[in-house]
């Protein structure tokens, strides 16, 4: 299956996104070697909008690793989803 996996880790008040980052990391190892096509976007690296939507159509799944998001409400308690 072709995955994108999207690390949302930045550093955010008392935080670096290291959670992020092993969440990540660790999501690649183990889909890779279960035999899985992953593409990966780093948000901090920076990104291509238009290249991003072309990721996520060819795509058969993405994951999104971002801490901020605990059930539904982001860190400061905003309502996001």
């Amino acid at each position: 299956m072709n995955i994108l996996l999207i690390d949302g880790g930045q550093a955010f008040r008392f935080t670096e996104g290291r959670l992020n980052h092993t969440l990540h990391q660790t999501a690649r190892e183990t889909l890779t070697a279960l035999g899985h096509a992953v593409k990966e976007t780093v948000i901090e690296q920076g990104y291509d909008t238009v290249a991003e939507v072309e990721k996520m159509a060819v795509d058969g799944c993405s994951c999104v690793a971002d801490a901020r998001l605990v059930d539904g409400r982001a860190v400061d308690g905003e309502k996001i989803c």
